[in-house]
């Protein structure tokens, strides 16, 4: 037989060659094992996350079914986080039925979250991958560092064509379903995407509706904001509206006002920053549509008057004043006092 050297070097060439079936004909033949690992390119490698990663389905299943090691290595990423990353089902079927840990957190690293198998395949809107993990025993309720659930993952990346991935709505019903709770800042996704249908749904499901965003999302929701503050800023979606497929927002956006409002929305409830919906509003200018949205707000409780605390911004009324908005002015004779 082959010292080891040897056959690392063989490992190698056959990796660079892209030839899986010579690799599996090593193993075969007992000349390697499934669970030795490789120095390749100056790297000890494992085979299952190489197959799986190239795409190399055979050699992956014969790997799990003959005795690798299907979990995590030291402090590498377990063979079902990849498998769920590369949306390889019979790779997932393989190691769940080999005993696969379906709750293993990946490792944190710079920009990386502690994400699990379940949060990969939700984010990848994988809804085959999503049920066989949760018959598995995956669990919907475990977060992140950042407290991001595999529903927030499902909803990240779920509409950044002209119309929402359908299995969005699907794959957050079975988490829901599952025992998935909502944190809020599940909404600011759909808000930001003018979605009303996924919106309905969040709201119906309970999901708190004056929940500040934590952190940067890019083509995302940003840092601080509220659901309302997120509605009442302008963002790419609204910029796209009418073209390429994309449908206008005007009229969405009045929709989403409402509904959250009707959810419980605090209408002066400002973002980090200090600005309040309206203040957002305001600042935009005389546009008809953004004045259609403040005539919802203020007749929802909305105070033009309403400098939050420690905020160094002027009032709504005072910036419309400045700016000779007699369109607001008018409007804002209208609002009720605060309590």
């Amino acid at each position: 037989m082959p010292d080891k050297s040897e056959i690392e070097r063989q490992i190698e060439d056959l990796i660079h060659a892209k030839d899986w079936r010579g690799i599996l004909q090593l193993l075969e033949s007992g000349s390697a094992k499934p669970d030795e690992t490789f120095l390749v390119s100056g790297y000890k490698l494992a085979l299952l996350p190489v197959a799986i990663e190239k795409g190399w389905t055979e050699l992956a299943v014969y790997l799990i079914q003959h005795g690798t090691e299907i979990n995590a290595r030291g402090k590498g990423i377990a063979p079902i986080i990849d498998a769920c990353e590369f949306q390889n089902h019979q790779v997932i079927e393989a190691l769940i039925d080999a005993g696969a840990k379906v709750n293993v957190k990946a490792p944190r690293s710079a920009g990386e979250t502690d994400y699990t198998p379940l949060m990969a395949a939700a984010e990848r809107l994988d809804q085959w991958a999503v049920k066989r993990l949760l018959r598995a025993g995956a669990d919907p309720t475990v977060m992140t560092h950042r407290n991001q659930s595999a529903l927030h993952h499902t909803l990240m990346f779920y509409a950044v064509k002209p119309r929402p991935n359908p299995a969005a709505t699907e794959i957050v019903l079975e988490l829901l379903n599952a025992g998935g709770s909502l944190v809020g800042t599940e909404l600011h996704f759909a808000i930001y995407r003018r979605d009303i249908a996924m919106t309905r749904l969040l709201l119906e499901r309970g999901c708190p509706v004056n929940v500040h965003f934590p952190h940067n999302e890019e083509d995302g929701p940003k840092k601080g904001n509220t659901p309302l503050t997120t509605l009442a800023r302008l963002n790419g979606v609204d910029l796209i509206g009418g073209t390429f497929e994309f449908e206008p927002t005007e009229e969405r956006r009045l929709e989403l006002a409402r509904l959250l409002l009707s959810a419980g929305a605090d209408p002066n409830l400002p973002d980090a920053k200090g600005w309040t919906p309206l203040r957002i509003l305001v600042h935009a200018g005389a546009d008809p549509h953004y004045l259609q949205i403040a005539e919802i707000l203020i007749g929802a409780g909305a105070d033009p008057h309403y400098v939050p605390p420690n905020s160094k911004i002027e009032a709504p009324a005072a910036l419309a004043a400045k700016q000779g908005l007699e369109d607001y002015l008018q409007l804002f004779k209208t609002a009720k006092p605060r309590p």
